[in-house]
């Protein structure tokens, strides 16, 4: 009797985010505004997804994929950045 099957995902998340800004006003002699702006915006983002379905354990106590007889035929392994 095959039993199982057991999943496994894996999923690493990176990542950076980022705003810089930055505003000047000046009133100058009372009738003229002068404004400045300024601004920065940085991003950076890494993810990593590993899995896989492993079946046909011989007991429910032995659910460690290398005690799996295969993989489940009807799912792919799956790995990607």
């Amino acid at each position: 009797m095959r039993k199982g099957p057991i999943r496994n995902r894996k999923k690493h998340v990176f990542g950076y985010d980022g705003d810089l800004s930055v505003t000047y006003g000046k009133l100058l002699a009372e009738r003229h505004m002068v404004n400045a702006v300024a601004g920065m915006r940085f991003t950076q983002s890494t993810s990593n997804l590993n899995g896989y379905t492993m079946r046909g354990f011989i007991d429910d106590e032995f659910s460690n994929p290398s005690f799996a007889q295969e993989y489940n035929p009807d799912k792919k392994s799956i790995s990607g950045c």
